[in-house]
């Protein structure tokens, strides 16, 4: 899956989604930072007036993408609980750690 994403500064990139945590409204998504060296997590709606953080533009799903109750995604992310628990807490992941 690729989206659109506009982030703080008003800047649209592009960005293919790794993982998705949670279920429809609440959904999050595991996508790469505007410089794309680092793995982010983004919710889908900023706030309750659903203004979108990104919009889908390719929702294929790619060979290899699995789904285990709640999150679905790669394995090399979402079967690493240090990189999904390190994601909620806000922080950025290197994807120099994926080489």
């Amino acid at each position: 899956m690729i989206a659109y994403i506009k982030n703080s500064s008003g800047q649209i990139y592009a960005s293919p989604i790794f993982a998705e945590i949670g279920k429809s409204w609440d959904i999050k998504s595991v996508v790469l930072n505007k410089n794309g060296d680092n793995l982010i997590l983004l919710p889908y709606v900023k706030n309750k007036l659903s203004n979108f953080n990104y919009h889908y533009i390719d929702e294929t799903i790619e060979d290899g993408w699995i789904t285990k109750k709640t999150i679905s995604g790669f394995s090399e992310i979402i079967d690493n609980k240090a990189i999904i628990k390190e994601l909620r807490h806000g922080k950025n992941i290197s994807i120099k750690s994926f080489d």
